[in-house]
């Protein structure tokens, strides 16, 4: 829940240890903090220059990448996986809510392998989706979103049993799940998670055999805070669209879209 800023106000006024040991302009210690932005102190050998500049004790100067602001967009990933072989009324909604993603400047975290999967890769070709995929090169898929990092490995663990004696292939697999669902290095999570089962599992506590392989997706993205909304749920695309604030697309937009 959050503050509302009277109630802010009323912390703040409860708490003045809080305030009076906030920064300000003249930091303790041989800090400062000029008016070009820049920060220095003796011991720390850090300034910042007016350029967005970085510059460490020694000789080392790193340069801040420039953001073009022309062409800036707030990044709003979407996972979406499916167990193998969904019917193709299933396969229809996921490519017309990935069309809808794009228009509405999300961008869809796909993979490949299965039915969904493969034809996802194909409705979004030329949109540039997230394609995670288990080992470099897997499927004969050009993409960098391939390597299971230590993190990504360890939340797999943390949601399989058996994950030690799982063969290697498997575990890479699991943690390309974590990937897809929590980003890589598990840094920027996905607004949702996408997903198609027999059951309509969305909840840990839904979960069936019928769940099959997206177990383990809805138990590392639940765990995560991380909405999931499953097709087979005569509900979940109305769900989806209200709680993401989905967009119709365009007229414009439609005769862009892949037949």
């Amino acid at each position: 829940m959050s503050m509302r800023e009277t109630d802010l106000d009323d912390f703040f006024s409860e708490n003045p240890s809080i305030v009076n040991n906030a920064p300000n302009n003249q930091p303790q210690g041989n800090r400062s903090y000029g008016s070009n932005n820049s920060y220095s102190g003796n011991n720390s050998g850090y300034q910042g220059g007016g350029q967005g500049g970085f510059k460490g004790g020694g000789s080392r100067r790193f340069q801040a990448k420039e953001v073009d602001l022309d062409t800036f967009k707030i990044y709003k990933p979407v996972a979406m996986m499916s167990n193998q072989n969904a019917p193709d009324n299933i396969v229809n909604d996921f490519k017309a809510l990935a069309d809808i993603l794009v228009m509405n400047q999300f961008v869809p975290r796909i993979t490949t392998g299965g039915n969904v999967d493969d034809a996802l890769l194909k409705e979004l070709n030329g949109e540039s989706p997230e394609i995670y995929i288990p080992w470099k090169d897997f499927n004969n898929i050009n993409s960098k979103f391939y390597f299971n990092d230590k993190v990504s490995q360890h939340v797999a663990k943390m949601f399989h049993r058996s994950y030690d004696t799982l063969k290697p292939a498997v575990q890479a697999f699991l943690a390309r799940n974590v990937r897809q669902i929590m980003g890589e290095k598990v840094k920027s999570y996905s607004l949702a998670a996408i997903i198609w089962t027999q059951d309509g599992a969305e909840e840990i506590s839904e979960v069936t055999p019928a769940t099959g392989n997206m177990a383990h997706v809805i138990s590392v993205a639940r765990t995560a805070c991380i909405p999931v909304f499953n097709l087979g749920k005569p509900d979940a695309k109305a769900r989806l669209i209200k709680y993401l604030g989905l967009k119709r697309p365009t007229p414009n937009q439609q005769e862009g879209t892949n037949p």
